[in-house]
This record gives structure tokens, C-alpha cells and sequence, in this order.
């Protein structure tokens, strides 16, 4: 699977086996690469997962869609785009500012009250972190506003 193919290659030597960690992938969709491809290794990132990664992905969730977000993409990269594959390229800062402007309240206290910060869990948090972990429902973690933001990103 994906933890044998990874471990050839060194990736995963200090990560616990995914198998062991519970997820709520039912609450999750589609997989998100940012990386500017000015940079080589970022081509070679997104053409090794394109043939090595995401067909074992796409095998068991057929409709998950990869996201390909960076400026410059090159032509191999370009050529990956299908029905489960969208090169973006680049997002103008502008046009993610204007987005985020209009998805997000940013006041202090919407801040606050969104990610519901007053809630006493940073013992927990500052022990072992929140990457990945599902049981603390922290609400910076949450998805729910991905399409409104992908709405509002074409629109602006």
C-alpha cells in the first residue's frame, strides 16, 4: 500500500503507521498540492505522486479530486489535468486577499468566537499537538468552508 511504497523511499521513518491512527476521512475530500514550480523537485514531487501515489488513491475513493495550486506550472504538470486532476497554477494574492475578505470574518472576536478559542483544550494541544487528530475537534481543522472559499476564489 501506500506505507510500503513510502518506506522504500525513507519518507515515513519517524511517523507512526497510518494504520494505527484512527481517521475520519468520511469528513474529508479530495487531496491539495501547493508548491511554486519554479522549484525542479516540486515537478518531480507532483510527477512521482501522479504515477506512484494517487492511482492507489483513486482505487478505492474514485471521486477524489487532486488540487494542483502553484505558479509556473510546467508542461508535464499541465498535462496531468483530467476529470480528477485540476492544475490551478497560480492564485494572485489579490484574488485570494479579496476571497478570504469574503468567506472569513477577521475581527478579533468572530476569530475567537469561529474557531472557538475560549475553549479549554491547549493542555491537550501543547502535550501532542493537533495534526491529524480528530478527537479534540479543533476547529481550525474543519473543512466546512472549502467550497464557499473555491466560490468565491472563481468569482473574484
Amino acid at each position: 500500500g501506500l506505507l510500503s511504497l513510502a518506506q522504500g523511499n525513507n519518507v515515513y521513518d519517524s511517523l507512526p503507521d497510518p494504520q494505527s491512527v484512527e481517521k475520519r476521512f468520511d469528513r474529508r475530500r479530495d487531496v491539495l498540492f501547493v508548491g511554486g514550480f519554479g522549484h525542479p523537485p516540486n515537478e518531480d514531487a507532483v510527477l512521482w505522486f501522479a504515477r506512484e501515489i494517487y492511482p492507489v488513491i483513486l482505487g478505492k475513493y474514485p471521486d477524489m479530486v487532486w488540487h494542483i495550486v502553484g505558479n509556473k506550472p510546467t508542461e508535464a504538470v499541465k498535462a496531468l489535468e483530467c476529470g480528477n486532476i485540476v492544475v490551478h497554477g497560480r492564485v494572485s494574492d489579490e484574488k485570494l486577499e479579496e476571497a478570504v475578505k469574503k468567506v472569513f470574518d477577521l475581527r478579533p472576536a468572530a476569530i475567537i468566537r469561529d474557531l472557538d478559542l475560549r475553549r479549554p483544550i491547549y493542555r491537550q494541544l501543547a502535550a501532542y499537538g493537533h495534526m491529524g487528530r480528530e478527537d479534540l475537534q479543533v476547529r481550525w481543522e474543519e473543512t466546512n468552508r472549502t467550497e464557499e472559499l473555491k466560490k468565491a476564489v472563481s468569482e473574484a
